[in-house]
Formats: C-alpha cells, sequence, structure tokens
C-alpha cells in the first residue's frame, strides 16, 4: 500500500518536527540530570509551594500592585509572541507549484497559532489569577472577560506584527513596530484601568469583528509575499537557538569596508607560558570569544541582568540565585565550547579527544570565572554590614565550589548528599 503525502500530513509532521527541535535546544540548557535534580525540579516544587501560598496567606506586597502595572505586564509576555505556517527550505522549489498545498499549511498554520496563544493567555492567567483576585480585585465575571479581551486584543497585533517582519526596510519595520506596541500598549492599558463589564465586553465584540477581518484580509495570492513567510517562519524557529547562542546560522553578514579591531585581545599575546595542546585549544577559544562583538553584548547584557537582579534579592533568595547563574555560566560556556569545536578552521587539524576533553575543561573554567566574578562583587556590595560581606564572600567562594564539583566531578559523596537534601525537601 502506497501512503499519499497531503498538506495536513506535512504540516503535522513539519509541526512534531519544529517541536522536537525546540526539545533539543532546551536539552542544551539542562545537559546535565544534575541541574534537573538539584535546580529546576526544586525551583518548580518552590514556586508551586509559594502558588499555594498565595491563595492561603495573601502576603502584603499582593495589594501593592498597581492594575495599570499589571496590564502592561500582560501585554508584553502576551503581545510580544509569534506564530508561524511552518514553512521550511526549499519551498520556493517544491511548494510553489502547489497552490493548494501552500493555502491549506497556512490556513492550518494560523489555526494553530491562534489555538496556542489562547492556550498561553489562559495560562498566564492561571498563574497570576491569585494576584489577580486578591491584588487587582477583579470580580469573578472580570476575570472570566480578562482573558478573552487580552486573547482578542493581542491577536491583531501578532497578524500586524507578522505583516510588518516581512517588509524589507528596517527603518519601516522598526517605525511602524513601535508605533504598533505603543499605540496597541496604551489603549490595553486604558481599558483595563476602567474594570467596566460594559467596556471590556463591547470591546470583546469589536475586536472579534477585527480579527475575523484581519483573517480574511490574509493574501488570496498563494504567491504573495510567500519567499518572505519562508524566511520569517525560518528565523522565527531558530528564535530560542538565538537567544542562547545569538547565531541562527541564518543571518546574512554583510562585508564591511574596514574590519574593526576587537576591543579585548587586540594582540595575540600568549596566556600560558606552557604551551601545550589543551592550553592552545583552550587559549584559542577563550579569544574567539571575546573578540566576538555579538557574544560580548549579549553576554554583558546576561551580566547586567544578573547583577541587577542579585543587587535587589535577601541573602538566602540571592544565595540559590547565585547558585543558579553558576550552573548557567558553566552550561553557556559548555555550549560555546562545543560550539568551537565545530569551526572549520580548527577541523584542519586532528585534536585528540583526551586534548579535547582537558581544554575543554580549561574553557569552561575560563569563561565562567569572569562573569561570575563580576557578579559576586555586586553580591558583596548588596550587604548591610561587615559581617554580611564576610557571610557573603564565604558563601560566594562555596557555591562555585559546588558548580565546580557539580559540573567536574562525579564526587559520590557529594552527589549522595545532594540526593539526601533533596529527599528531605520532598519530604
Amino acid at each position: 500500500m502506497i501512503f499519499m503525502i497531503d498538506a495536513y500530513y506535512l504540516f503535522l509532521r513539519r509541526l512534531k518536527s519544529g517541536w522536537a527541535f525546540q526539545y533539543r535546544v532546551i536539552r542544551t540548557v539542562v545537559d546535565d540530570w544534575r541541574v534537573l535534580a538539584y535546580l529546576i525540579i526544586p525551583a518548580l516544587l518552590y514556586l508551586i509551594r509559594y502558588y499555594m501560598y498565595l491563595w492561603s496567606s495573601k502576603p502584603e506586597w499582593i495589594y501593592n500592585i498597581q492594575i495599570q502595572h499589571f496590564a502592561l505586564f500582560f501585554f508584553a509576555v502576551i503581545g510580544f509572541s509569534t506564530f508561524r505556517y511552518f514553512f521550511d527550505y526549499a519551498d520556493q522549489l517544491f511548494l510553489l507549484q502547489r497552490k493548494s498545498w501552500i493555502m491549506k499549511i497556512r490556513k492550518y498554520g494560523m489555526i494553530y497559532a491562534i489555538l496556542i496563544h489562547i492556550v498561553k493567555v489562559f495560562v498566564l492567567l492561571l498563574i497570576w489569577l491569585p494576584v489577580i483576585y486578591y491584588g487587582v480585585g477583579m470580580s469573578t465575571a472580570q476575570i472570566a472577560l480578562f482573558p478573552l479581551y487580552t486573547a482578542f486584543f493581542t491577536l491583531p497585533i501578532l497578524l500586524l506584527k507578522k505583516r510588518i517582519g516581512i517588509k524589507n526596510n528596517l527603518l519601516q519595520r522598526i517605525g511602524l513596530s513601535t508605533l504598533l506596541y505603543v499605540a496597541g500598549g496604551c489603549i490595553y492599558v486604558a481599558i483595563t484601568i476602567l474594570q467596566n463589564l460594559t467596556v471590556t465586553g463591547v470591546s470583546i465584540i469589536v475586536l472579534g469583528i477585527i480579527n475575523i477581518w484581519l483573517i480574511y484580509r490574509e493574501p488570496k495570492n498563494y504567491k504573495a509575499h510567500f519567499v518572505e513567510d519562508i524566511q520569517y517562519d525560518i528565523k522565527d524557529r531558530f528564535k530560542v537557538l538565538a537567544l542562547l547562542l545569538n547565531n541562527t546560522g541564518h543571518k546574512v553578514r554583510t562585508v564591511r569596508s574596514v574590519r574593526s579591531r576587537p576591543i579585548l585581545f587586540k594582540n595575540s599575546k600568549e596566556l600560558f607560558k606552557v604551551r601545550s595542546s589543551s592550553n592552545i585549544l583552550a587559549e584559542s577559544c577563550f579569544k574567539a570569544f571575546y573578540r566576538d562583538s555579538k557574544y560580548n553584548k549579549r553576554y554583558l547584557q546576561f551580566i547586567l541582568i544578573s547583577c541587577y537582579g542579585i543587587f535587589n534579592l535577601p541573602n538566602l533568595v540571592g544565595s540559590i540565585f547565585l547558585l543558579a547563574l553558576g550552573l548557567i555560566h558553566f552550561s553557556l560556556s559548555k555550549m560555546i565550547w562545543f560550539q568551537f569545536l565545530t569551526s572549520d578552521f580548527l577541523n584542519l587539524y586532528s585534536w585528540p579527544a583526551d586534548t579535547q576533553k582537558e581544554a575543554g575543561n580549561k574553557t569552561m573554567l575560563m569563561l565562567t570565572v569572569p562573569g561570575y566574578l563580576m557578579i559576586s562583587i555586586v553580591f558583596l556590595i548588596a550587604s548591610h554590614s561587615f559581617l554580611d560581606v564576610v557571610i557573603r564572600l564565604i558563601v560566594s567562594i562555596l557555591i562555585f565550589y559546588i558548580c565546580i564539583l557539580i559540573k567536574y566531578k562525579k564526587n559520590y559523596k557529594f552527589n549522595q548528599l545532594m540526593i539526601g537534601l533533596y529527599k528531605k525537601m520532598l519530604s
């Protein structure tokens, strides 16, 4: 029996492939069972317990939340989502001759995106339900209408955002996107502040009509913006990976007339006096990372956000956050090292497995220490007394040692100790 492929089967296959790809990207962050067992699962258990605490105890900070801040946060989280038609490489050769397939894949992609968008709104509402009910003070009827209003309001923004995103002019994309989000955010916050059932109900009806009109107005010509849609979908597929590595593999690099010199390591001075193979390999990766302006920009942003977060956290929460940042630093360093190993110029030489392993350990440590040191300094600056400084200094050193043990050593006693603490937390 010969199985005939159709547009629906092709869409489902690409949908599964997309989810599998995102799963593999997430696995690059959670690359070790120790990170899952010692950090992620305990954090989820703590968040679930704190969620129940919000319902039972109703802490004072809930009542200090202003509705305009909450509405702006909700709009930012939902309004910056994206959706795609699940077009892929070489579709301009394969699908361009099949008009019905293109239209069907667009229809399936839009239906799937709308359903996912509605699910996101309801999940976010469920997470923030204690804050909405107690802090913002919405009634039961308002809470019931709020997710419909949010979903209907942000869906036209996503549709218009996709149309703006396929424009070739960069200034037009930036200007129209800024205008869209500023105007949309102001209107969304203004209607939310009113907390009027009549206004919300009328808004839902009007927004529903606008959504139907925009969906109906989608290009009926199957060739309209087809190539741009493919490029947009491929870029959207790699957005999580681009956030982690800032390298989707599909960005067109324009040739500069004058090559700019790197800020760090302008001269090729030796970092290691002993010129062994592992030292040379580790030094090459370290310099390649800090000579790349894109990596430096993302790395600096990550450090600044981490410093701001740890500066405003109390001692215990700050220590837990510092441990998480240490593990994240090591994981990112490991990802950078693996990406360095795939470089074309590196494959010109044969590097033994032992040399790669030793160089990888040195590289991860060298890439982690500068960022962790800056975050630890901010962690010490946030202290209020000399005794607090001493305690935080000891905690910072101890946390760094724990991160090294988790990432490098397979220490049986240490693992048994962490497993015992984990069991006590569950009990």
